[in-house]
């Protein structure tokens, strides 16, 4: 089995609760992201700034926190959270793609798993483009 690893954005549903994938719906580059790792079959987990390593249909609440605005250390921190949750969620030696800008995997350990990182480098404006750009595989 393949995972996805999917960051969540600034954009939002307010309110709550609400299921993890719908609160991130609003944005364009979520949409994307979700659309392609579905339409390869992989299980999807989403990095939240707020709530660490979330599965699809988690029950969470909107707010407002950027990993971006958080110090080094606490990105650290996070990171640990995320990756003692990621060995709870899959097993070593699985395939994970990220999709995810480098504030939200450059921390994570991701030791022992097969990790490709299609978008590395691409702005967001090229990783919508990507997106656009993938067909879905047949059969």
């Amino acid at each position: 089995m393949k995972y996805a690893l999917i960051a969540c954005t600034s954009k939002k549903l307010s309110g709550g609760p609400h299921q993890a994938k719908e609160l991130y719906w609003p944005s364009d580059l979520f949409r994307k992201a979700i659309t392609y790792a579905e339409g390869r079959g992989m299980r999807i987990l989403i990095l939240s700034a707020k709530h660490g390593l979330l599965k699809p249909d988690d029950s969470v609440h909107s707010y407002d926190l950027a990993l971006r605005d958080m110090p080094v250390a606490e990105r650290r921190d996070w990171a640990s959270e995320v990756s003692h949750r990621l060995l709870e969620l899959v097993p070593k030696g699985s395939d994970i793609e990220l999709h995810a800008g480098n504030l939200y995997i450059k921390f994570l350990n991701l030791d022992g798993y097969k990790v490709a990182n299609p978008l590395e480098g691409l702005t967001i404006g090229k990783r919508l483009k990507w997106y656009g750009d993938q067909r879905v595989p047949r059969g």
